[in-house]
C-alpha cells in the first residue's frame, strides 16, 4: 500500500515531494491500518525507497540547513529541476524570464573597466562574473565541465556583460584598438561598433589622447619608482636624422635613454595611480604646445624659421 502511494504521487502524478512530506505520509498509512507508530527516521524512508525505486527515483539534497530532501521521479525530467518545472507547470517564457532576470542582476554587479582606462588595464585578464560565465559555457555543453581558460566563453561574456549594463568593457576596447592599430581603418573600426563589437572609432582616438595626456604629465627624467642608492643598468641608443640644423649639416641626433632595475628594488610605493580623463581639443593643443618652446634660430640654408 506504502509503494503504491509513492508509485502515485511520485512516478505518476510527477508530484516533488520532500522526504520529509514522504514519511508523514508512510506514518498516516501505518495508522489507518491501526498500526502502532514508533519513532520513524527519514533515512528510513529513503532507503525503503532507493531498495524498492532504485533507477526511478532521486533524491536532491538541499544546500539550505534544516531543509529535507527533494523526492523526484528522475524519468520525467532526468534532474530535479526539470521535474520542480514539469510540477508547477512553468513554462520555457516563464522560466526563460526568471533566468534572465537571475543573470542581470549578478552582471550588473559585477566590477567593470573604469573609462579611460589605463594601458595595463588591457593588459590584465578581465574578471568576468561567475554566474554568467557559467550560463555561456553551458548553452554549448550543458553537461560539460567548466572551463575558466576558454577565450571564446570569456569573450562572449565580457559582450553580454557590455550589453547588460551599458558600459564599455576590457575586451571591446583590446578588439577596436587592435583593429585600429592593423587597419587605421573608421569605417571598420565603427562598423563593428555598430554590432556591438568594439567601442567607436571617435572613443578609440580619445583613448589615444588620454594615454599621450597622462605620459606628458606623468613622465619625467627620473620616474619616481626607480630606487635610489640601488643598481641597476642603463641603455642608451642614439638616433641620426637628416634634417636642416643650426650647423647647416643635414643631420641632428637624438639619444634614447632606459633604465633598468629589478622588480622587486622598485619603490611602488612612490607610484601614484591617476585616474584618465579624455582631454579636450584646446588641452591637447596647450600640452602641444608646451612641450615646443622653440626659441626663433637662423639656419644657413633657409634662414628664420616661420614660428
Amino acid at each position: 500500500m506504502w509503494f503504491k502511494h509513492i508509485r502515485n504521487v511520485v512516478l505518476e502524478q510527477h508530484e516533488l515531494r520532500t522526504l520529509q512530506s514522504l514519511l508523514q505520509d508512510y506514518i498516516q498509512v501505518l495508522r489507518n491500518f491501526g498500526m502502532n507508530v514508533g519513532v520513524v527516521k527519514s533515512c528510513t524512508i529513503k532507503t525503503m525507497i532507493q531498495e524498492e525505486f532504485p533507477d526511478r527515483i532521486g533524491f536532491h539534497e538541499r544546500y539550505q540547513k534544516n531543509h529535507s530532501a527533494l523526492v523526484y521521479d528522475t524519468y520525467s525530467g532526468c534532474s530535479y529541476a526539470e521535474s520542480a518545472i514539469n510540477c508547477w507547470g512553468v513554462t520555457d517564457d516563464q522560466l526563460i524570464l526568471t533566468v534572465a532576470q537571475r543573470i542581470n542582476a549578478h552582471a550588473s554587479q559585477a566590477q567593470v573597466m573604469s573609462w579611460p582606462p589605463h594601458v595595463d588595464e588591457l593588459v590584465d585578464s578581465e574578471d568576468s562574473d561567475e554566474l554568467l560565465y557559467k550560463f555561456v559555457t553551458l548553452l554549448k555543453k550543458p553537461k560539460a565541465g567548466e572551463d575558466k581558460k576558454d577565450p571564446a566563453v570569456l569573450a562572449l561574456t565580457s559582450l553580454l556583460t557590455s550589453y547588460i549594463t551599458g558600459k564599455r568593457t576590457s575586451f571591446k576596447v583590446k578588439l577596436a584598438v587592435t583593429l585600429h592599430g592593423l587597419t587605421r581603418r573608421r569605417e571598420i573600426i565603427d562598423l563593428m561598433h555598430k554590432f556591438f563589437l568594439g567601442i567607436s572609432y571617435k572613443d578609440v582616438l580619445n583613448l589615444y589622447d588620454a594615454w599621450a595626456k597622462f605620459d606628458i604629465e606623468t613622465n619625467r627624467a627620473y620616474p619616481d619608482e626607480l630606487a635610489t642608492g640601488q643598481p641597476g643598468t642603463a641603455v642608451m641608443d642614439n638616433d641620426d636624422f637628416k634634417d636642416d640644423t643650426l650647423t647647416g649639416a643635414n643631420t641632428s641626433h637624438r639619444t634614447n635613454v632606459m633604465f633598468v632595475q629589478p622588480q622587486d628594488l622598485v619603490e611602488t610605493s612612490a607610484v601614484s595611480r591617476q585616474s584618465l580623463s579624455i582631454p579636450t581639443a584646446d588641452d591637447m593643443k596647450a600640452l602641444c604646445a608646451s612641450q615646443h618652446l622653440v626659441q626663433p634660430y637662423k639656419t644657413v640654408q633657409r634662414g628664420s624659421p616661420s614660428i
